[in-house]
């Protein structure tokens, strides 16, 4: 007789299952055809107390239940050859990056890895003895060796010896000790800094993430058949106001694990077809906004300022140089770093122009920019000024272009800029830094094209005599 303890267990443990039982047989509602019919008679078999103890029992040591699998990575991997760890990863403190540790505990997935005969069986017995009673898993108490949930195992069971040690062997490491495989995606990271030293080196082995692949399955898939996001979507295309949210996630890839056969990888990996949806990494496609504003403007500097993070680049140096550093060489130095970064943002404002702009684009009567801007953001003109031309504009054009100073006419546009913004901080600044913000411009701004730098004045020419 089971006191009342076992049967409160005994109760929660047939509701389970009842209701797992009537969820699976959902999908076959209304159905009379030969393959529905099978289907309703095993689910009708299998989903009861007694068989998924009993079938659970019988190969719970061939299973492992973790949350990085092995097998995802290479499916000859056994259980008992390589490590697949279980673990349930709460968020560290100041770590924003998404993970596994982004999913709540009570949503996180422990998925069944092993045998693809049989990994099913076991998945249905790791839930089972996940079940709530009264604020403990069946898990739990049967690892407290609770005696009325022993009682209520021991009673589906009858004549099993050691069915809760069985049961519970579905948690133990099924490799003897930690270990990795040569089929794994290795790193051996060197930590001594001698990397001639064997043994200064930490093995990294990235495991697929169960729990964190499933969760962004479930999600997309109900983005992307959702009955909710569905009538969205509609509403949508047709134009139609729609009170709801809708959800699309655009270039998406699927990498199919297991072939005609993904329950030889996991269980989880089955419940989804072997469908793993991957996220796009492509960097994206964008114009700077200013690219458009520059017709009826005298210099492109001001729009240069307005491109995502120079003026951010331009408060740091001010604020830095506002604080009265000691003029010594880490001053020097951290000055010509923010310089530096400005003129490779000035170079890579220029590449945009030139990707966005139609070629010719300076010809325009609207275009007031000085010739040597001209020339930097729309070299390709060249090519459709035909050399008998009688037009002022293009032979002008034509004549920079060719005479190749430029490159030095842009790098003293950024030097006056950028004394200009000095000033008007009230920082002390002269010809000296004047040449100095230039040199930078010229040696580190990537122009895209052959430039010379201007002669020296003779006073500054030294013979230099062969040693």
């Amino acid at each position: 007789m089971l006191n009342d303890k076992a049967v409160v267990i005994k109760t929660c443990l047939r509701d389970y299952v009842d209701g797992r039982r009537e969820m699976m047989l959902k999908k076959w509602e209304g159905k009379s055809d030969t393959e529905s019919k099978k289907k309703i008679e095993k689910i009708n078999t299998e989903y009861h107390l007694e068989y998924i103890l009993s079938e659970g029992a019988k190969y719970a040591d061939q299973v492992a239940i973790a949350s990085h699998l092995a097998k995802a990575t290479h499916p000859d991997l056994k259980v008992k050859n390589v490590t697949n760890p279980s673990v349930i990863p709460e968020r560290p403190v100041g770590f924003p990056e998404v993970g596994s540790h982004s999913i709540p505990v009570r949503d996180q997935y422990e998925d069944a890895t092993g045998n693809g005969a049989i990994n099913k069986k076991c998945y249905e017995l790791h839930l089972l003895l996940q079940v709530p009673i009264k604020g403990a898993s069946l898990r739990d108490l049967l690892e407290k060796q609770d005696q009325a949930a022993i009682d209520v195992v021991r009673e589906a069971l009858p004549g099993e010896k050691g069915v809760e040690a069985k049961l519970l062997a579905l948690y133990t490491i099924k490799s003897q000790s930690l270990a990795s495989h040569l089929l794994m995606k290795q790193v051996y990271w060197c930590v001594s800094g001698e990397p001639t030293q064997d043994d200064g080196y930490h093995l990294l082995q990235p495991m697929f993430p169960a729990c964190l692949v499933h969760t962004v399955y479930l999600s997309i898939y109900s983005a992307r058949f959702g009955g909710d996001n569905e009538n969205a979507r509609k509403a949508r295309s047709e134009k139609r106001a729609h009170s709801g949210e809708y959800h699309q996630y655009p270039k998406l890839a699927v990498q199919k694990l297991g072939g005609t056969k993904p329950q030889n990888i996991s269980q989880l990996n089955s419940e989804r077809g072997g469908v793993n949806y991957l996220l796009s990494s492509a960097p994206p496609s964008w114009r700077s906004s200013e690219v458009a504003s520059l017709l009826g403007v005298e210099t492109v500097m001001n729009a240069f300022r307005r491109t995502d993070g120079v003026e951010s680049m331009i408060r740091r140096l001010v604020s830095f140089l506002q604080s009265e550093p000691p003029a010594n060489e880490p001053t020097r130095a951290k000055v010509e770093r923010y310089v530096r970064a400005l003129a490779e943002a000035l170079a890579n404002f220029g590449k945009q122009v030139i990707e966005a702009k139609p070629t010719g684009w300076t010809a325009s009567s609207e275009c007031r920019l000085d010739l040597h801007e001209k020339v930097w953001l729309d070299r390709g003109r060249l090519s459709l000024i035909d050399a008998t031309t009688t037009d002022v504009s293009d032979k002008e054009f034509k004549a920079a272009a060719d005479w190749l100073d430029w490159p030095d006419e842009i790098a003293e546009c950024f030097a006056q800029w950028l004394n200009g913004i000095l000033r008007k901080a009230d920082l002390p600044v002269g010809d000296a830094d004047f040449k100095h913000w230039a040199r930078q411009a010229l040696v580190d701004a990537e122009w895209p094209a052959t430039f010379r730098r201007k002669a020296p004045p003779k006073s500054e020419v030294r013979e230099v005599g062969h040693a």
